[in-house]
Order: C-alpha cells, then sequence, then structure tokens
C-alpha cells in the first residue's frame, strides 16, 4: 500500500479499527532467563514465530530461542566460553548464529534444531577469532568477520568452509553485518582510504562500495533485503537506504534530533527500524516507511492503541520477513528488556506494507 504522509493519520485510523480484531497481546516482554537480571531480543525469523536474544544468567550471558511465544530455550554455550550471544536467526526459525566471549579468543558459532551448538572455523592464521552476525533463509550460509593476518575481514561460510569476502581497494578491514535470502548477496562495512564505507558483496560482482549521502561520510550497511537489492543503515548522522545501485536515501530524524542509524528492515525492504536521538537527546527506537517517514516506535504504537505503560523503547534490532513482527531492546519498569511487537494486519501502522512483494 502506497500512501502519502499527509494520509497517514487516516491510515492509523483505518489501522487501530484493524486491530481490534488482533492478537490482545501485541507487545510482548521478552524476559530473562532464570537467574538473569536482563534480556535482549534481537531478531525474528520470517513469519516471526521464532525470536532469539540474550540474557544475563548466574555465571555469564547466554543466548536463548523462542518458538511460539514459549519459554525462552538456552542454546548452549562452547568450552572456553563465559558469554554466549546471538545476532540473528535464519528465515525458517531453525538456525541461530552469533558469537562468544572466552579463552584465548572469540569464537563464531552456529546453533541449529538438528545439529545443536557448533562452533565456525576462523581465517587461517587467526590470532584474535571471529563472529557470525547473519545467516539466509535456510540457515545453510552464514557471514560475519574474522579475525587474519591481515587484519579483520568479511567472510561467508558455506558448506565448503570459511571463504575471504576482501576489503575494498586500499582497505584494511571489513565486517559482513546480514546477508540476503538465498546468500548470495551480504552487507556491512569495509575501510577505505577516506575511511569506513557501506559496501555490498555479491557472488557475481565481488565488494562494491554504496555511495554516502555525502562524499566525505562514514557509513555501513546494517540489515538488507530479501533479494539483496536494498541495504539500510547510515550514512554521517542519518538513517539511510540504499535501492539497488542508486544513491543512498535520508530516511530523515526525529524531529530536533542530530543522529539516526537503522539496524533492520522488512523483506522487501519497505519497513525499517533503528534508532534516532530526539529532541532532549535521548536515543529511541524509530520505525520509517514511506508512508510514516521517520518515527518514534513509541508513538507508533500509541497510535494503534498498543499499551506501552512502563516501557521505553531504545532500539528496533530485527523486523521479520513478512514486516508483522518487530524486536529490540528497551527498559520495562527500569529493568533491562528485550520486547517483541506483533502488528496488527493486514496493513500495519500508518499503511506500512506487511512485507510482502518484491525486494
Amino acid at each position: 500500500m502506497n500512501l502519502t504522509l499527509s494520509s497517514a493519520p487516516l491510515s492509523f485510523a483505518m489501522a487501530v479499527a484493524m486491530a481490534v480484531t488482533a492478537a490482545a497481546q501485541n507487545l510482548v516482554e521478552v524476559g530473562p532467563l532464570p537467574g538473569g537480571t536482563w534480556s535482549q531480543a534481537i531478531g525474528a525469523s520470517a513469519n516471526g514465530n521464532v525470536v532469539i536474544g540474550n540474557s544475563s544468567g548466574p555465571t555469564g550471558d547466554f543466548a536463548f530461542r523462542i518458538v511460539d511465544n514459549g519459554a525462552p530455550q538456552d542454546l548452549g554455550v562452547l568450552p572456553g566460553a563465559f558469554a554466549m550471544y546471538a545476532i540473528a536467526v535464519s528465515g525458517n526459525g531453525r538456525t541461530v548464529v552469533g558469537f562468544t566471549f572466552g579463552a584465548p579468543s572469540g569464537e563464531a558459532w552456529r546453533w541449529s534444531v538438528n545439529g545443536g551448538l557448533q562452533a565456525l572455523p576462523s581465517l587461517p592464521g587467526s590470532l584474535l577469532g571471529a563472529a557470525a552476525y547473519g545467516v539466509n533463509q535456510d540457515g545453510t550460509l552464514v557471514c560475519g568477520t574474522s579475525s587474519s593476518p591481515d587484519g579483520d575481514r568479511a567472510v561467508r561460510w558455506t558448506q565448503n568452509g570459511i571463504q575471504n569476502l576482501g576489503t575494498l581497494p586500499g582497505g584494511a578491514y571489513s565486517f559482513a553485518y546480514a546477508i540476503s535470502r538465498n546468500g548470495h548477496a551480504v552487507t556491512g562495512l569495509s575501510d577505505s582510504p577516506n575511511g569506513e564505507r557501506a559496501i555490498r558483496w555479491t557472488a557475481a560482482q565481488g565488494m562494491r562500495e554504496l555511495g554516502g549521502l555525502q562524499p566525505g561520510d562514514w557509513s555501513a550497511g546494517f540489515a538488507i533485503s530479501r533479494n539483496g537489492n536494498v541495504v539500510v543503515g547510515y550514512s554521517g548522522l542519518s538513517q539511510v537506504r540504499w535501492v539497488g545501485n542508486g544513491p543512498a536515501q535520508d530516511l530523515g530524524k526525529l524531529p530536533g534530533g542530530g543522529f539516526g542509524s537503522a539496524y533492520s528492515c522488512s523483506g522487501n525492504g519497505q519497513l525499517v527500524g533503528g534508532v534516532g536521538e530526539d529532541a532532549n537527546g535521548l536515543f529511541c527506537a524509530t520505525l520509517w516507511s514511506p508512508a510514516l517517514g521517520m518515527r518514534k516506535l513509541e508513538d507508533v504504537l500509541s497510535m494503534l492503541q498498543i499499551d506501552c505503560t512502563g516501557w521505553t523503547f531504545d532500539v528496533v534490532t530485527g523486523i521479520s520477513s513478512d514486516g508483522y513482527t518487530l524486536t529490540g531492546m528497551g527498559t520495562f519498569d527500569g529493568e533491562g528488556r528485550g520486547f517483541v511487537v506483533n502488528l496488527p494486519g493486514p496493513c500495519g501502522p500508518g499503511g506500512v506494507h506487511h512485507g510482502q512483494g518484491n525486494g
């Protein structure tokens, strides 16, 4: 549904009316694991029925997986690790990837329903280990970063092992943060003689720089659409979106705010979540779509008559591919908590697409 900004209030009213028939529990607190004091919700599967996150525990920090709003499932710990962090979940919800802190160095890991918890290899000569940040639809392809004798390198793990994706010309390091549904496109950043730059790597063309809003802007890509055509992240002080080989699109700032970064998007790249600074200098969770423009998540949920009592929303960390489920981090009654928002259908807030379609 394509709507102009001027039509957004009417669209909100329509969405609120639709919300009457939606599930009563639209905002869900993701509580910590037993013995923990804080939690995070990091991402969701394509249809939102699986959510991943992290929690403190009696002996360290641990990754968990939640299926159909059930109890958090502790994904375990690799030998020698004292902290496990989940960063991404596959589209089918059956694979989770992340990284550890431990001795002598951190490790990238993959957990799957059938295979359990396994360490992923680092590049030859690595001394500081690796971290996994993205996983494709079926869990067979993973992206992340590994240290190497030449510096940190964006990598892709395939069934044949670990693949070094290189850097931009003249670059000293690179990171891969997200991977497309088929695993053939990756986004992240690479150092260059002009500073850090957002990149898109494809199997066909290798690593290419994505242009910033201004020539000198540092930038990064943090999320990618299903088909790899849309990338979201930041350039300079702004949340941005790149479509195809086009220029960076400034998604705007919160009124009076000075900084923002996009960290998540729906499958077609039309719904974008992140963080923005407000007029009081506070960082707030944000949502953007062509219909909404840039909004505080709290304002969107209030317009949808979703009860936010006790909540402060810090960042939207994930959006399901279908666009109906948001994950993030904030505080509830002063305690650090992850949250899950189930947006009402079939339109979602302000005429926002529901994540279907091309992109």
